[in-house]
């Protein structure tokens, strides 16, 4: 037994892990900096595709045999060569959910599934990405204390919420939140809580409620672990906060929630958009209860009415996951995402960190369309893969601690 627990689980040198190590490192620093390629005129989910891509070579296939990883590499190829040809921003474009299902979906969910295999490259990940987290969290700071961008905006609003190399204020917010359940990989509690702090004053440099939001209740449940231990022993009891969850939202979308929003300010109308938003999934399910695939919902079919804003063509901009998920598959769409909770869920017993992260991003999919963004969907499959994969180990391998000191 011991045996082929050796073979299944090899000890690997640290030269031989370099090369993984490396492209995990560049998978990283891309979620950081995708607009750095948009602004050289590469479409995102280039950039994210290829440094998966480059990270399943590094890592060996992740273990999978050559019939599966071959088809994996030539429909990324393909992917990101369309892209390159036809690029589009329209949203009717079937272009960027064709990329995230047939590219970024089988191939994170791949390395999430190889790095639960692996201890050891998790842990390298884990410190990889809250290392650069940090420096871009600093970077974050500055730029809301400057009321500055570092690589300059002809725009003049909203120039106190941070971007730094990302694509919009939400998603910096989205990766720097994310790292906090990664800090438990730091060995000194001291450098843990200054990670955090810095962490959290990224997230509010973005000013972004969402993610700030989500922050918070991943900064209770990473520093008192024993409170994530007592939700990961009754799974239950969240699934029965999910059921609520739904049901209220389901109820709230149907009987008071409305497309017409009363507005007279910016604020006012960012805090009433989503709930006008989730108003129209009744209409949008009773018109196509499998959706409108992978285009999305067409224009001029759904709107919202602002007293501020005028008329608003929903298919524009949909920010919020389940909606999206919605306007594409239906019915199946808004299951898919339940599905995805109830994953995260489950693997917080033997998956702290992978399923903190997933359900960080899922809390905040209610007011943000997760998948829209490539990198914030390459790391929620990544997540949710290794939660799934490691819901039968024991419980605890995945505490955050360093494993290179284990016996």
């Amino acid at each position: 037994m011991t045996t082929a627990m050796a073979m299944r689980r090899p000890v690997a040198t640290p030269a031989r892990n370099l090369p993984s190590q490396l492209s995990l490192l560049a998978f990283v620093v891309v979620c950081f900096t995708v607009q750095l390629s948009i602004r050289s005129g590469v479409t995102g989910f280039i950039p994210v595709i290829a440094s998966l891509a480059l990270v399943l070579v590094m890592h060996g296939g992740a273990g999978l045999q050559a019939r599966w990883t071959v088809p994996m590499y030539l429909t990324s190829l393909f992917v990101v060569t369309t892209a390159a040809l036809f690029p589009s921003d329209s949203t009717a474009s079937p272009l960027p959910t064709m990329a995230v299902v047939a590219a970024i979906l089988p191939m994170a969910t791949t390395i999430g599934y190889a790095l639960s295999r692996d201890p050891l490259m998790w842990q390298r990940f884990m410190r990889t990405y809250v290392r650069i987290a940090l420096i871009m969290a600093a970077l974050a700071t500055y730029e809301h204390v400057r009321v500055s961008r570092i690589l300059g905006s002809t725009e003049q609003a909203d120039l106190d919420r941070a971007l730094v190399f990302v694509q919009h204020p939400i998603v910096l917010g989205l990766l720097l939140a994310i790292g906090i359940p990664f800090t438990p990989c730091l060995k000194r509690r001291a450098v843990r809580l200054a990670s955090v702090l810095l962490l959290l004053a990224g997230v509010y440099s973005t000013g972004s409620s969402g993610p700030m939001a989500v922050s918070g209740a991943l900064t209770v449940l990473t520093l008192a672990p024993s409170l994530t231990h007592w939700f990961a022993r009754r799974p239950g009891l969240l699934k029965v906060a999910l059921f609520c969850a739904v049901v209220v939202t389901a109820w709230l979308s149907i009987y008071h929630w409305t497309n017409v929003i009363n507005d007279s300010t910016t604020e006012e109308y960012s805090t009433a958009y989503r709930p006008a938003l989730y108003s129209l999934v009744p209409e949008m399910l009773a018109g196509s209860p499998l959706g409108h695939g992978f285009s999305g919902l067409p224009q001029g079919v759904l709107f919202i009415f602002s007293n501020a804003r005028g008329v608003s063509d929903v298919s524009i901009s949909i920010d919020a996951e389940p909606v999206l998920l919605a306007s594409k598959f239906g019915y199946l769409g808004l299951v898919v995402y339940v599905v995805w909770i109830i994953i995260a869920i489950n693997g917080l017993r033997n998956a702290r960190t992978a399923s903190l992260a997933a359900m960080g991003l899922l809390g905040c999919g209610f007011v943000v369309a997760l998948t829209t963004w490539p990198q914030i969907a390459a790391l929620l499959f990544m997540t949710l893969a290794f939660a799934y994969s490691s819901r039968r180990g024991s419980e605890g391998h995945d505490d955050g601690a360093s494993v290179e000191a284990r016996p």
